[in-house]
């Protein structure tokens, strides 16, 4: 389901990377239905006279929903990368790669799955999160939740590793929290 390598380079310690599968049947179904929205707005547009501008102004909509659902999750890859201190994901659109997230894990707070966070009612705990940002490759995927504080400030990752990497990064999490003691 899931592509796991631990990768070696000269002089630096091994970095797990993680790479997500992709399951684009949810993606497509919505994509379809936005397709099927544009094609009946522009049908009843061309019936409707004096509503024209209504339908004209859903077709539009529908059809930019379309396509930003084509880029995001049908055309967007991410790699989760581990290393013993860093957490960094980065994005591949078409040809550009670009790093969009490197964390230290010191300022860790939690790693949990979204199931567990929202039936053990974590939020509480949490406190208010500042910001919440979407790694997750698939539309309705299972993903887990990554809590840091950065500046006195909570923020959410949402992003969706497989067991192996969340168990390394759980034990690389708690080794540094040890070493902080």
């Amino acid at each position: 389901m899931f592509f796991l390598k631990i990768k070696y380079r000269k002089g630096r310690r091994s970095m797990i990377l993680c790479k997500p599968e992709r399951n684009s049947k949810n993606t497509y179904c919505v994509i379809f239905v936005f397709s099927l929205l544009g094609i009946s707005m522009w049908i009843f547009s061309s019936t409707f006279q004096y509503l024209k501008w209504v339908f004209q102004l859903i077709l539009i909509l529908s059809a930019v929903a379309a396509i930003y659902l084509i880029i995001r999750y049908t055309m967007t890859q991410y790699v989760y990368q581990l290393s013993l201190t860093d957490l960094i994901i980065t994005k591949t659109v078409g040809n550009k790669t670009t790093t969009v997230c490197s964390l230290d894990l010191a300022e860790s707070k939690l790693l949990v799955s979204k199931q567990a966070f929202y039936e053990k009612n974590m939020e509480k705990d949490v406190g208010y999160i500042h910001n919440k940002f979407n790694f997750c490759q698939n539309l309705n995927c299972e993903c887990y939740y990554y809590i840091y504080s950065f500046r006195d400030k909570n923020y959410l990752i949402k992003f969706e590793p497989n067991e192996v990497f969340v168990r390394a990064m759980k034990e690389n999490i708690g080794n540094i929290k040890k070493d902080k003691k």
